[in-house]
């Protein structure tokens, strides 16, 4: 879905453009340094926060979250119904995975754009990722969460296990299998609690 926050971005990005010549060799050498300096703050920040949950934080007394494979999987529409199983996560394991994803998807988004740029010669995208980079990165629930101290009870948006809004899955929201597989198998499960 169209969002405000995408609307004001592509705005922001399309009236700055038409103050700045994209074709000055002095300009697109700034906004390179602008796009690589925020991708590799981007990537720094999910890396050291998963180097510390993974090797140094030894919580044993952390809390427990319910998750079902398809809630924390990206292509979660191609699971069948049997791999599709409730785990048992701690907080700092459903972080991982989560930064895990982030760290792929912005690896992608550094290697797609600098093909769009130095194969194709297009500088638009250096321009709008290097705008709001890092307003994403802080608008980002594990960022948050983890850096900024912020009350996962205050935000509905930052309780986990995180809603995913992001790319395919928020526009066949309507037609998604995997949530009503996954309502069954909420259903069924406390079916199978109250027969206990």
């Amino acid at each position: 879905m169209f969002t405000l926050k995408s609307g004001l971005s592509l705005l922001l990005m399309f009236s700055v453009r038409s103050y700045i010549d994209t074709e000055d060799e002095t300009t697109v050498f700034w906004l390179r340094i602008g796009f690589y300096t925020t991708q590799f703050i981007s990537l720094l920040t999910y890396f050291c926060i998963y180097i510390y949950l993974k090797y140094y934080s030894e919580d044993t007394t952390e809390k427990k979250l319910k998750v079902f494979q398809s809630e924390i999987t990206p292509n979660a529409f191609m699971l069948d119904d049997e791999e599709d199983e409730e785990l048992n996560l701690t907080i700092s394991q459903y972080d991982c995975i989560m930064i895990e994803q982030h760290l792929k998807r912005d690896a992608i988004i550094l290697c797609f754009t600098s093909f769009l740029h130095f194969y194709m010669g297009l500088v638009i995208p250096l321009l709008g990722i290097s705008l709001l980079g890092l307003f994403n990165l802080s608008q980002q629930p594990i960022i948050q969460l983890r850096l900024l101290g912020a009350n996962p009870n205050s935000d509905v948006k930052l309780r986990r296990p995180f809603k995913n809004n992001a790319g395919m899955s928020s526009w066949m929201k309507n037609w998604d299998p995997v949530a009503a597989r996954r309502k069954k198998l909420k259903k069924s499960a406390k079916k199978k609690k109250k027969s206990k």
